[in-house]
């Protein structure tokens, strides 16, 4: 298997998505799929951030694409819309105190009803642009909140680029308040919260889940778009490596 595993410059550190929720002080996780590598292209501080946590594939485009460029290797997905519910199990057997960030306050009354036994905590974070690094104050009351309540999980819900770069803000408040796991969801919560269906396993193992998604709520339309146009790059970046590896078979290059 190779050493490392990379799309468009983002390195997956966990191609087989093994001892994720197992909390480890300042571990930091990240999903990938295809909008995440779009932000990636785009923003070169976010792909740092990304190379600075621990990474998983997400999308099925990902896990193709990596599969694609890299042959027969062990691959899992560990998507986000699937972690969360294990993760919120988890929390809830264990009572492991967890901060969640961003979603709404309905979205998450709804998350505590369904984990009543669970030790959640709320922040609204409020309006948060897209680099959120930018409002020093606003990554203080966090920073703060975080070591007064000392959770052991932090869950940012604001969708990338915006929860990567906070939680990667959040690194030395993260590693000061003992945080175990700190992961961004995206809109994941909104199923655990049951205002959307999770898509059915044979939807989601044809790589449509997000179809279904697109169909509950239409305004995803810009995600997909985003998606579609990195992974036009992505497959020319897969392209150009297979033909390299190609040239480099039959045409050895002497020592």
């Amino acid at each position: 298997m190779k050493n490392v595993l990379e799309i468009c410059g983002v390195t997956i550190t966990n191609p087989q998505g093994e001892g994720i929720l197992t909390f480890d002080v300042g571990k930091k996780v990240y999903t990938i799929n295809m909008e995440i590598i779009y932000w990636a292209l785009r923003l070169r501080d976010y792909k740092k951030a990304l190379n600075r946590g621990t990474t998983v594939i997400d999308g099925h485009w990902v896990y193709l694409l990596l599969r694609l460029k890299y042959g027969k290797i062990p691959l899992r997905k560990a998507p986000g819309s699937r972690l969360i519910f294990r993760l919120l199990e988890e929390v809830q057997r264990n009572k492991v105190r967890t901060l969640i960030v961003g979603a709404s306050n309905e979205i998450f009354e709804k998350v505590r009803n369904k984990f009543p036994d669970a030790p959640l905590f709320y922040f609204d974070p409020g309006e948060v642009p897209l680099d959120p690094r930018r409002e020093r104050e606003k990554i203080e009351s966090i920073g703060n909140l975080i070591l007064e309540l000392k959770p052991s999980v932090v869950i940012i819900a604001l969708g990338p680029p915006k929860q990567e770069l906070l939680i990667d803000a959040l690194s030395p408040y993260l590693e000061k308040g003992g945080v175990g796991l700190a992961i961004g969801v995206g809109g994941a919560l909104k199923m655990v919260a049951g205002v959307e269906k999770r898509a059915p396993d044979i939807i989601y193992n044809l790589g449509l889940e997000w179809a279904w998604r697109l169909l509950q709520d239409p305004k995803r339309i810009r995600k997909v778009a985003r998606s579609v146009a990195a992974l036009a790059c992505a497959l020319t970046e897969v392209t150009i490596f297979r033909l390299r590896e190609l040239k480099n078979h039959i045409f050895p290059q002497s020592i």
